[in-house]
């Protein structure tokens, strides 16, 4: 087959990305549209949670797996030197294809499980990627979908399905619904598991755990939202966490300028953010976290120590104050937000700072 018969196979495919936060919905809309639509494919194949598939058995095994679902050939083997075989090529040049690749965090995934079988499968086909990654989908595919938060009377209703398997809230939970569902922020993943903790317990049970949820954050939500955060090198994350802590609401321009002269490069460090979904952009040009993985953040800094003078960021009025007047503070404080006007009387001495000589933000 000639190469421009390859790339005329190649643009009869259609390649679709669905990107958003982590526990947004982004497999589950993939699921419902692959149960939708493989009845109109001669081959399909869904390959889930290919971030940690990869980790496991290695591209190559994922790659052979794809092609013996596709081909119905269990000892299918794909061999990189010989990519271009006719057999493979012949066998799937003439097939109607659907492909889904949930969870893909890579390029090298991408290039290995989606443009190499692009070249090779029939008219008409389609591949749907999940990612909360927005830069993997540039310049790859067709169409990038975003999932969105869903809207309260949206959330609502999914959360009732799991606290009280049915579609409203039962008397005497509504307003304890409502903050449950509110704490969510719309994120689908936080309002089954939310839903499915508190399902069939008192309502005494439900204001305790909302409260503890301001302080220990549910850790399978955790989880799911942190994934997101260890895909970052060093200066991002520490761009993440100055933005959760300090600087969100901020003109993102402001932003970029504090965290440059903190040899951030913020610039492109502020991008990598957006396009993961850890952080948008306003109209009006102000950097906006979702609460969910703000407290994330927040969450990652409180772990790293149970006494605040030895924790990288500080925000919370009472340990500032406790670390600032008994002269608390190390060398691993980088950076502190105090709020004067929620404190009345604030002693500070004259070397209260000697101790922190690495900070440098003190908002």
């Amino acid at each position: 087959m000639s190469k421009n018969q390859n790339r005329q196979l190649q643009e009869n495919v259609q390649v679709i990305g669905i990107w958003g936060m982590g526990g947004i919905g982004k497999t589950t809309i993939a699921k419902a549209l692959f149960s939708q639509l493989f009845p109109q494919y001669d081959a399909v194949c869904f390959l889930a949670n290919v971030r940690e598939e990869s980790k496991k058995l290695g591209l190559i095994s994922l790659c052979d797996k794809l092609l013996s679902e596709l081909l119905k050939d269990e000892h299918c083997k794909y061999n990189i030197a010989a990519a271009g075989s006719t057999f493979i090529m012949r066998r799937l040049s003439n097939k109607k294809v659907l492909i889904v690749l949930d969870d893909v965090d890579s390029s090298d995934q991408l290039d290995v499980l989606c443009r190499e079988q692009c070249n090779y499968v029939g008219p008409d086909s389609k591949v749907i990627i999940t990612t909360r990654n927005r830069h993997l989908l540039t310049g790859r595919v067709d169409k990038i979908y975003e999932v969105k938060i869903w809207n309260f009377a949206k959330s609502l209703e999914l959360f009732c399905l799991h606290a009280f398997k049915e579609r409203h809230p039962k008397k005497g939970y509504e307003d304890l619904s409502e903050r449950a569902v509110k704490y969510a922020g719309g994120v689908p993943l936080a309002l089954k598991v939310l839903g499915s903790n508190l399902h069939c317990r008192s309502t005494e049970f439900w204001d305790c755990e909302l409260s503890k949820l301001i302080n220990c954050p549910n850790e399978r939500i955790q989880n799911v939202l942190e994934v997101s955060y260890d895909g970052l090198d060093n200066l991002q994350k520490k761009i993440f966490l100055d933005i959760a802590f300090f600087f969100k609401g901020e003109d993102k321009d402001d932003v970029i300028r504090i965290l440059d002269a903190c040899g951030f490069y913020a610039t492109s460090g502020v991008k990598v953010l957006e396009d993961k979904a850890l952080i948008t952009i306003s109209y009006a040009g102000t950097i906006q976290m979702h609460d969910l993985i703000q407290e994330m953040g927040l969450n990652i800094v409180r772990g790293g120590s149970e006494d605040p003078g030895k924790r990288s960021r500080l925000r919370d009025i009472e340990e500032v104050s406790d670390v600032l007047e008994n002269k608390k503070g190390s060398d691993v404080v980088e950076g502190i937000k105090l709020d004067l006007s929620q404190i009345e009387d604030l002693h500070l001495n004259a070397d209260t700072f000697n101790l922190m000589s690495n900070l440098r933000i003190l908002r």
